[in-house]
C-alpha cells in the first residue's frame, strides 16, 4: 500500500512540489546558470522536487534542452540498474521536460524489465512520444513479449495504444480488459475499434452474475469501467444477433444506481431498432428482473420502453409479470 502511494505521489505530483524521496532530507546543492549541464542533471536526478524545477528553468533560459535530452539518453541506459527508484523517476521526469519527439529508444529500454516502476515509466513515455517510430516500437515490444504480455497489462500501456491508435493491438487491449478490468483498456478499445468494442463489452458485462448485481458492491467487474462501457453502448447498438442483451436488464435493475440508470438508457436507445429482440430477452429473464424493470418504468415512463413492455405481454410466461403489466399504464 505504501509503495503504491509513494509511486502515485512521486509520479504525479507537480514537479515544483517537494519530493518525497528520503534523500531530499539532505540539502540539495544550489544551481545557477554557471552550473555545468551535467551537474545540473545529476543534482536533479539525485534530489528531485525543486531541483528538477530549477534545472528546467535554467535549461529553458539557456536553450540547451536538446543537450539535456541527449545527456539523459546517454546516462539513463548506463545507470538504470544502479539508481534507486526515486533517482530513475527523477531522471525520466527531467527527460519528459525536454519534450522529446522520439521516446522510442528509452521506452524500449524500460519495458525490457519486469520491474513495475520501470514498466510504468516506459509506457508513460510511449504516450508522450509523437514520432512515427513510437507506434512501430510499441508493436515490436508487445510482439516480442507475446508469451509474457501480462506484465505489460497496465493502464499506461492501454493509454499508449489508444493514443497511437494501433488497431492490430486491439486483442491485447481486450485481454487486458478481461484480466484487469481497468477503465483505460475499455477507453482505448473504444478509440481504435468502437464497433468491435461494443460487442466485446457485452461479453465483459456477462462476468457479473445476476446474484452479484443484487448487491451494492461488484467484484467480478469494475463498476467505473462498466459505467464507461454503458455510455458507449448507448451510442453504439450491437448486432441484433447478439444474444447476450439479457444482462442489460439485470444491470438495469441492479442496486448500483449509476449502473442501473446507464443500462436503462442503453435499452431506451436500442429500443427503436432492437425492440423485438429486447422484449424476447426480457421475457427470458428471472421473474424478479421482469417485475423490477416494470416498476422502474412506472417511476420513469419512457416512450421507447413502452414498445418493449407491450411485446412482453405476448412473450412472458409468468402470471405475476402479466399482473404487473395489467396495472401499468402504458
Amino acid at each position: 500500500m505504501f509503495k503504491t502511494l509513494f509511486l502515485f505521489l512521486t509520479l504525479f505530483l507537480p514537479l515544483s512540489c517537494v519530493s518525497w524521496n528520503p534523500e531530499d532530507q539532505k540539502k540539495a546543492p544550489e544551481m545557477n546558470s554557471s552550473t555545468s549541464l551535467e551537474e545540473r542533471v545529476r543534482i536533479a536526478i539525485d534530489f528531485g522536487g525543486e531541483s528538477i524545477d530549477s534545472s528546467r528553468k535554467i535549461m529553458e533560459a539557456k536553450a540547451d534542452t536538446a543537450l539535456v535530452e541527449a545527456l539523459l539518453l546517454e546516462i539513463i541506459p548506463k545507470e538504470i540498474e544502479k539508481w534507486t527508484e526515486p533517482q530513475l523517476i527523477h531522471a525520466v521526469q527531467l527527460y519528459e521536460l525536454t519534450r522529446p519527439l522520439d521516446t522510442s529508444k528509452l521506452f524500449a529500454l524500460l519495458t525490457k524489465f519486469d520491474d513495475s516502476i520501470k514498466l510504468k515509466l516506459g509506457w508513460r513515455l510511449a504516450g508522450v512520444g509523437t514520432s512515427s517510430n513510437m507506434a512501430a516500437s510499441i508493436d515490436a515490444v508487445l510482439t516480442h513479449d507475446m508469451n509474457n504480455v501480462e506484465k505489460h497489462l497496465i493502464p499506461e500501456m492501454a493509454k499508449s495504444i489508444g493514443i497511437h491508435r494501433i488497431k492490430n493491438l486491439y486483442t491485447v487491449l481486450r485481454v487486458g480488459l478481461f484480466k484487469k478490468g481497468d477503465v483505460a483498456f475499455a477507453q482505448a478499445m473504444i478509440k481504435i475499434k468502437p464497433l468491435d468494442a461494443a460487442n466485446d463489452f457485452m461479453s465483459y458485462l456477462q462476468q457479473a452474475s445476476s446474484q452479484e448485481l443484487r448487491q451494492r458492491t461488484l467484484v467480478s467487474v469494475n463498476s467505473y469501467t462498466c459505467s464507461v462501457i454503458l455510455s458507449h453502448l448507448e451510442m453504439t447498438p450491437i448486432s441484433a444477433s447478439n444474444a447476450r442483451v439479457l444482462k442489460l436488464f439485470e444491470f438495469a435493475v441492479s442496486r448500483n444506481i449509476v449502473l442501473a440508470k446507464g443500462a436503462r438508457e442503453v435499452i431506451e436507445s436500442w429500443a427503436p431498432t432492437l425492440g423485438e429482440a429486447l422484449s424476447e430477452e426480457l421475457a427470458r429473464a428471472d421473474v424478479y428482473v421482469q417485475i423490477a424493470f416494470i416498476e422502474g418504468t412506472r417511476r420513469e415512463p419512457s416512450p421507447n420502453i413502452k414498445g418493449i413492455l407491450e411485446r412482453l405481454k405476448n412473450t412472458t410466461t409468468h402470471a405475476a409479470v402479466l399482473d404487473e403489466l395489467a396495472n401499468l399504464r402504458l
